[in-house]
């Protein structure tokens, strides 16, 4: 028994029959032990020692219990998606630290955080307001990149299908870790509050700069802004949030360079007006698609 106790503290699962041959093995000793103890006096002794070793293989199999039980929530992982358009999702994690979830965004962690730290997978993008615990690192896994911390706030937008990750620093303090292009070597960024570090997967690249961290996180609140942005990052962003895709037909269109502002409350056909503002390209929406061309 204290061999398969054993085996929950590295994160292993015992099979069903090791349990039932182990607890086999325990019944059949007790039951020789009771056989081979004839006297009253060896009764007594039996009794004594009964109760002694049936206190033990009580503690030992409460213990088995609570590290089968520990080991499970380990193995158990949960997943939250927030697909719907426009959808925000506020999730509360085991530590209690805080996830609130974009649109077309999934999170996975698991049901208890193992001892030696706090790790979670993201596609899509996420605020993280972390519980700080010096002895339980909060590291978070994205396509290529992963992100560690101990206790700070932070936006990460890493969508799987997109080339870039992007990750903005509110509070506190992050190391970005990120491979080199042969993907043998990693490099690690520490992020101080107001740095935005932007990681190329395709280069392998990260560039960073100094940034409104208001303008980034504004989304929850269901505003977003853009900054001398391409249009063709900007549908990008909208077919996340709209669950749409764009079609567009001119290559130059999609070079063209925009700033405004728009809010999830908004309809699609109002925001693509938004953007067309000088009548420079026309458009028609088929089903979930919007298709735009340069008159």
């Amino acid at each position: 028994m204290k061999q398969i106790y054993d085996l929950t503290n590295h994160d292993q699962r015992p099979e069903k029959e090791e349990l039932h041959e182990s607890w086999n093995r325990l019944l059949k000793k007790t039951t020789l032990s009771m056989k081979s103890t004839k006297s009253r006096s060896g009764e007594r002794k039996k009794k004594t020692r009964s109760i002694i070793f049936s206190g033990v293989a009580a503690v030992a199999l409460l213990l088995l219990a609570v590290g089968i039980k520990i080991n499970s929530d380990n193995n158990t992982w949960i997943e939250i998606q927030s697909l719907s358009p426009g959808e925000l999702t506020v999730v509360e994690l085991p530590d209690g630290s805080k996830v609130h979830l974009n649109a077309s965004s999934t999170i996975k962690y698991p049901k208890r955080f193992n001892k030696k730290s706090r790790d979670l997978y993201l596609n899509g993008e996420a605020y993280f307001i972390v519980a700080k615990n010096s002895e339980q690192p909060f590291i978070v896994h994205s396509d290529k990149i992963y992100i560690e911390v101990l206790g700070t706030e932070f936006n990460v937008q890493a969508y799987d299908v997109d080339d870039v990750a992007v990750t903005t620093l509110v509070s506190g303090k992050v190391k970005l870790v990120t491979p080199e292009s042969n993907e043998d070597v990693q490099n690690e960024f520490v992020l101080q509050p107001g740095d935005q570090a932007t990681f190329n997967k395709i280069s392998s690249t990260t560039q960073i700069s100094n940034v409104e961290t208001a303008v980034t996180t504004s989304w929850m609140n269901g505003e977003y802004s853009f900054r001398n942005k391409s249009l063709a990052e900007i549908t990008n962003r909208l077919e996340k949030i709209y669950d749409v895709t764009f079609v567009i037909m001119d290559e130059a269109l999609n070079k063209e360079v925009y700033t405004g502002k728009f809010f999830s409350s908004q309809s699609i056909e109002e925001i693509v007006d938004i953007i067309n503002f000088k009548k420079q390209f026309s458009y028609h929406i088929e089903n979930d698609t919007v298709y735009m061309e340069r008159k």
